[in-house]
């Protein structure tokens, strides 16, 4: 249920209720039912407050979480760059520290390419 439908159900409740106020008196048998509709009625106003706030919680969590993976990335490629600088782009002791190893160029070959004539057009 999305957190309108929470809400409309809660409006619903408190107009109920307020307008049921004046009227127990006349009406002693729907005391019960009032008091379990109010309690329903506090609780869900209470639940809601306590979603709002765990909302607010993982949208400044997901914020920090962010910051601190973009700072840590950044951090990361430095310390790789210095092991880099230590032991040398292609050494395989950056295996040890998690880093990939640049490969060793390959001398390009030097054989022509193949090129296809190319088919006549037909003239109209």
């Amino acid at each position: 249920m999305r957190n309108d439908t929470f809400a409309r159900a809660l409006s619903a409740w408190a107009i109920l209720l307020n307008g049921m106020r004046p009227l127990l008196e006349e009406i002693p048998h729907a005391r019960e039912g009032f008091d379990r509709l109010q309690a329903a009625h506090d609780e869900m106003a209470q639940l809601n407050e306590q979603v709002e706030k765990l909302r607010s919680d993982f949208q400044e969590a997901t914020s920090r979480r962010r910051k601190v993976m973009l700072d840590a990335g950044t951090t990361h490629q430095i310390m790789g760059a210095v092991l880099r600088g230590r032991f040398g782009l292609t050494s395989p002791e950056l295996i040890q520290f998690g880093l990939k190893p640049r490969g060793r160029r390959k001398k390009k070959q030097e054989t022509p390419v193949e090129t296809k004539p190319a088919a006549p057009r037909a003239e109209a």
